[in-house]
C-alpha cells in the first residue's frame, strides 16, 4: 500500500476570509440607528439560562449575546437589538450619574465586551457600503470605542481586553487587508504587524486579570472567546496565502509578474519590501514562529480552563471538544509544512506532533459530528504515510483512517466516497 494525500479534509473545509457578502440593504446616513426603528414588528424569543434573572437588564443581554452566536448569524435585526440594549444601558448609567450624586449604575464587563464585538460584527454586513456613518469603518472605530469605554471604567476586567483583541483580530483583514493587492504600499496602511501584536497583548493581559479571580473565570469559558483562535489561525492563513488570487490572473509576457508567480509557488514570498503585509509574511513563514507560538500556548491555557470545570459550565463539553478540535488540526497542519525527505530530525518531529494531533482529535470525537471523524481519519493517514510502505504501523494506521471514513461517508451518504476510494485502492487523487 503507497502513500497516500495529506490534506482530505482541507479540500473539503473551505472556510470564510475577508470577503464577508452584505446580506441586508444599504443603510442611510445615521447607520448605526436606523436599524433599530425598522422591523418594529419581528420578535425574537430569547431563551434564558436557569439561573438567569429575568427582570435583570444584563441576563437578557447575555441571553441575546448567545443566542447570536447560537444562530446561523445573518440576522441583522437580532445585532442591531444587541447593540440597542448595550447603548440603552450605557446612556441610562450615564444619566443616573450625571443626575444623581448619591447614586450610581455600576455596568457589568459583559455590557462593554458585547457592546464591541456586537458592533465589530455588524461591520461584516457593510462590506460594500460607502454611506457616511455605515462603512466598515466607522463600525469598528464605534466598536473600539466601547471597548476602551469599558477598559477604562474597570481596567482590572479581563473580560473586556478580551473582547478588545476580538474586534482588531476581526479587524485587520476585513478593513484592511481586503483593500491589498500585490502593488499595496505600506504607507497606505497602518502597521499591520504591530496591529497583530496589539491584538495578542490584549488577549494575554485580559487572560492574566482573567485568572485572578473566579467570576471572570467564569465569563472566560464562553464560545467568543474560543472563537478568538478561529479569528487568529484565519488570518495566519490569509497572510500566508496572500497573492495567490493574483497569481491566476498574471500576465505571461511580464517577466516580473512571472518571478512572482514562480516564487509563490515555492511558497515564497511574493510581495515587495515596501508592501505592508511584507514583514508579517516573513514572520509566519519562519518555523515556531511567535503566533505560532501564541495560538498553541493560549489554546491550551483555554483547554485547561473548560476541561477543569466543564460540568460546571454551560456547553462545557461543547467548548471542549472544539478546543481539542482546534488544536488538533492546528497540530495537523504544522505537521504538513515540515519538509520529511532527507531530514531524520523533521521527520521525528513529524511523527511527534501527529501523535498529539491524534490525541487531540480523538478527544474532539463527536457522534453527531462526522467531520471529526475525518479529520481524525487525515490525522491517522498523514502519520500512515510517514511509516514504511506496506509496512505493519502504516497499514494500521490506514485500516483505522478507512473505518472512520466508512462511517462519515455512510452518515453523509457518499460524501467522502472518493476519498475511500482512493485510501482503499491505493489510488491517489
Amino acid at each position: 500500500m503507497g502513500k497516500r494525500q495529506l490534506g482530505i479534509g482541507r479540500n473539503l473545509r473551505k472556510r470564510q476570509k475577508t470577503e464577508v457578502a452584505s446580506k441586508a440593504e444599504k443603510k442611510q446616513a445615521n447607520g448605526l440607528k436606523e436599524s433599530a426603528e425598522k422591523d418594529t414588528e419581528e420578535y425574537i424569543t430569547v431563551p434564558l439560562d436557569e439561573e438567569a434573572d429575568a427582570e435583570d437588564p444584563t441576563s437578557q443581554l447575555r441571553a441575546l449575546w448567545k443566542t447570536w452566536l447560537d444562530s446561523d448569524r445573518e440576522s441583522e435585526l437580532l445585532l442591531n437589538g444587541i447593540v440597542n440594549e448595550c447603548d440603552r444601558l450605557v446612556r441610562l448609567a450615564d444619566k443616573v450619574s450625571k443626575t444623581r450624586k448619591d447614586q450610581t449604575i455600576e455596568l457589568e464587563s459583559d455590557v462593554y465586551a458585547i457592546f464591541g464585538m456586537a458592533l465589530a460584527e455588524l461591520a461584516k454586513f457593510h462590506t460594500e457600503d460607502t454611506t457616511a456613518g455605515s462603512t466598515v469603518k466607522d463600525y469598528f472605530d464605534n466598536a473600539v470605542e466601547r471597548i476602551e469605554l469599558g477598559e477604562a471604567r474597570k481596567p482590572e476586567n479581563g473580560i473586556i481586553r478580551l473582547a478588545h483583541a476580538s474586534v482588531d483580530l476581526s479587524r485587520i483583514p476585513l478593513e484592511y487587508i481586503s483593500k491589498m493587492d500585490l502593488d499595496s504600499k505600506a504607507k497606505a496602511f497602518p502597521n499591520i504587524e504591530k496591529l497583530l501584536d496589539k491584538a495578542l497583548e490584549e488577549y494575554s493581559s485580559g487572560y492574566r486579570l482573567v485568572k485572578k479571580d473566579k467570576e471572570q473565570e467564569k465569563a472566560f469559558r464562553q464560545k467568543w472567546v474560543l472563537e478568538i483562535f478561529d479569528s487568529l489561525d484565519d488570518l495566519i492563513d490569509i497572510v500566508k496565502s496572500f497573492g495567490e488570487d493574483h497569481n491566476e490572473q498574471i500576465d505571461s509576457d511580464d517577466e516580473e509578474s512571472l518571478e512572482k508567480a514562480e516564487a509563490g509557488a515555492n511558497g515564497k514570498t511574493i510581495v515587495k519590501k515596501e508592501h505592508p503585509l511584507y514583514q508579517l509574511i516573513e514572520q509566519v513563514e519562519e518555523d515556531g514562529n511567535k503566533y505560532s507560538s501564541f495560538f498553541e500556548k493560549q489554546l491550551l491555557n483555554f483547554l485547561k480552563e473548560v476541561s477543569v470545570a466543564k460540568k460546571a459550565t454551560a456547553g462545557g463539553e461543547e467548548l471542549k471538544q472544539g478546543a481539542e478540535s482546534k488544536l488538533g488540526l492546528w497540530l495537523l497542519a504544522k505537521a504538513a509544512e515540515l519538509q520529511f525527505e532527507g531530514e531524520d530530525k523533521a521527520h521525528d518531529e513529524g511523527i511527534k506532533i501527529l501523535r498529539k494531533a491524534i490525541e487531540h482529535l480523538e478527544k474532539s470525537w463527536n457522534e453527531e459530528i462526522p467531520s471529526t471523524w475525518v479529520d481524525l481519519a487525515e490525522a491517522k493517514i498523514s502519520l500512515g504515510n510517514l511509516y514504511d510502505e506496506k509496512g505493519e504501523e502504516q497499514d494500521k494506521l490506514y485500516e483505522e483512517a478507512a473505518k472512520y471514513l466508512r462511517k462519515a461517508n455512510n452518515a453523509t451518504h457518499g460524501k467522502y466516497q472518493e476519498i475511500l476510494d482512493s485510501l482503499v485502492d491505493g489510488k491517489s487523487d
